[in-house]
């Protein structure tokens, strides 16, 4: 994640702010709403009008409570709007989408521009917490807890905003990046598995330490995001001797190791990463 600046990318809005006043929640809007049922439902249609990825769910509890907290019902909207953030990277849904929906919902609700800002602050910063681990309760929720590689989600996410940074040099991009996988031998005993996972997490993490994506992306399965550069070829080897060394690569566990190229396109990724436990 870059550097966090201001309190768009904090878990708290500076002292000079303030916590949002109960009292102030209703000068946010410049009409009562009409009721949230309703709110809700034209929230989702316009959401999707707009351009809402579709294979991603847009409803949350999170959604709910954000638009009480507007339409001033004793919450706090800042929080409310955080923790909306949260739960978008959480389910692996970019930051851009995650602001485009939340103005649309302002929009419906009236809500004044000085507090959009805030909220959308709020928001990013709720986000960027998910992801980057700051939300002050140990373990971030886009990190596998055993593991500790980061889930399939984040990298989905990661996946979608390089794919999306030039869509008409996606070809350069699968060029330079490749994904080194290694899949255990899945056992009838899960936590069998789960224990033959926690040594691959720590193998990746070992061995592609120089900022690479680390993520398990199935049960068995995991992943680096590497470069296809002049170290590749070490770093595939260094990995392969820190399976044999750690036990991994013989029977039981089996370990495998290859490299997956890039998917053309992130529309089918659940189905690229299912594919790799295969």
């Amino acid at each position: 994640m870059s550097v966090r600046t201001g309190w768009a990318l904090s878990l708290h809005p500076p002292p000079r702010l303030g916590k949002q006043k109960v009292e102030d929640v209703p000068a946010m809007l410049l009409k009562p709403p009409t009721g949230t049922a309703q709110l809700l439902s034209r929230w989702h249609a316009a959401s999707e009008q707009s351009g809402w990825p579709a294979h991603h769910q847009w409803w949350t509890a999170a959604v709910d409570a954000l638009i009480d907290a507007m339409a001033g019902d004793a919450a706090d909207p800042v929080a409310a709007a955080e923790r909306l953030g949260c739960e978008r990277a959480t389910a692996g849904i970019r930051l851009r989408d995650s602001l485009a929906d939340l103005d649309v919902g302002m929009e419906l609700l009236k809500v004044r521009l000085t507090a959009r800002a805030r909220l959308a602050g709020a928001m990013s910063g709720g986000w960027a917490d998910s992801v980057t681990g700051w939300l002050g309760r140990g373990q971030p929720s886009c990190v596998d807890s055993l593991t500790q590689l980061s889930t399939r989600e984040y990298l989905a996410t990661r996946l979608d905003e390089l794919y999306s940074e030039s869509p008409e040099r996606v070809g350069v991009l699968r060029d330079r990046r490749v994904l080194a996988v290694v899949a255990v031998r899945p056992s009838p005993d899960s936590l069998v598995t789960e224990r033959r996972m926690v040594g691959v997490g720590q193998v990746l993490s070992s061995v592609f330490s120089h900022g690479e994506t680390r993520s398990r992306v199935a049960p068995n399965v995991a992943v680096a995001l590497a470069f296809r550069d002049d170290s590749l070829n070490d770093l595939l080897v260094g990995l392969q001797l820190e399976l044999s060394w750690s036990g991994l690569s013989a029977s039981p566990a089996g370990a495998r190791t290859w490299l997956e190229p890039l998917p053309p396109g992130i529309d089918q990724l659940a189905e690229f990463f299912d594919d790799l436990a295969r």
